[in-house]
């Protein structure tokens, strides 16, 4: 027997694992290595909102250069795309356009270590797009081009639930290091596909067949953004965010906030190490945010 073969019979384990996106989660692993922002902990295993066993990817740490008991928690989840054939596509929101007005979610510690969840504002990360609107574009033999929500969706969905289940964690069993006395914690999803961000006039397009001229939509290719996504009805009934209220959340008045949205920044993979040496710097301008 040949150890050195890479094929046993007509199995390539390497074009297997490639596909199971195993190795992409280990070189962004490795990245977040050499960064500033490290890995705290991976494969953390939790038990979901939905009562399922599951796995964060990883769970990032960056610290405050000068107060260690600030902490910047980034819970990852990685999804592999060929990105030759696969783009994600992001439309403009009219709704939710400035940085600023960004929420996440922030965690305060009190002397006597009571734990309180607050709103913090998100990281003004430079020329950060909003969206609230995601497509996945691919060819699928015999019809053409297409572009479809739910790989998106699902990704997402698979996020949420896994910080859900980890901000339970820090609740239930007082997840929080000695002397942390304030936490943020922002969802990331890391993606192999290139991202674009597109934007157009609705006056633009087609009453009589939905369609709007090539000219007309602008388009660019993006890093990084922040992806404001809702969660179905079914999730909802099922509490998903019950561990955190209402989650990073546009909508600044509790009375009428509905716990279906949910803030996520979703980083292109090339783009990984520039983003996380910005979010480094970003950490000391954190703040809980007291009006919530």
């Amino acid at each position: 027997m040949n150890n050195n073969d890479k094929k046993t019979g007509d199995v390539d384990f390497a074009e297997v694992l490639g596909m199971h996106g195993y190795l992409f989660e280990q070189i962004c692993k490795s990245v977040l290595d050499k960064s500033e922002i490290t890995i705290s902990t991976d494969n953390f295993p939790i038990i979901t909102s939905e009562n399922n066993p599951s796995e964060i990817d990883f769970i990032a740490e960056g610290r405050h250069p000068m107060k260690r008991e600030v902490v910047l928690y980034l819970v990852c989840e990685c999804k592999r795309e060929e990105p030759t054939l696969k783009k994600w596509l992001f439309l403009k929101s009219g709704r939710f356009t400035k940085d600023e007005d960004g929420l996440m979610l922030g965690i305060e510690r009190d002397p006597t270590h009571n734990i309180t969840l607050k709103h913090s504002a998100w990281p003004s990360l430079d020329n950060i797009k909003c969206s609230n609107v995601a497509f996945r574009i691919y060819n699928k033999k015999g019809k053409g081009t297409i572009a479809e929500k739910e790989t998106i969706y699902n990704s997402c969905k698979q996020l949420i639930l896994n910080l859900d289940a980890f901000i339970g964690e820090i609740k239930n069993l007082r997840l929080m290091l000695e002397g942390i006395t304030n936490v943020f914690v922002l969802p990331v999803l890391i993606t192999s596909a290139p991202l674009h961000f597109a934007s157009y006039d609705v006056n633009d397009v087609s009453i009589e067949n939905g369609r709007i001229e090539s000219e007309k939509l602008k388009s660019e290719e993006v890093d990084y953004i922040r992806y404001i996504w809702y969660s179905s009805l079914e999730l909802y009934n099922k509490k998903i965010g019950g561990n955190f209220g209402i989650l990073p959340h546009w909508e600044l008045d509790i009375e009428k906030a509905t716990n279906r949205a949910f803030e996520i920044l979703v980083i292109n993979s090339l783009s990984l190490e520039s983003v996380l040496d910005q979010l480094q710097g970003k950490i000391q301008y954190l703040m809980i945010r007291e009006d919530n």
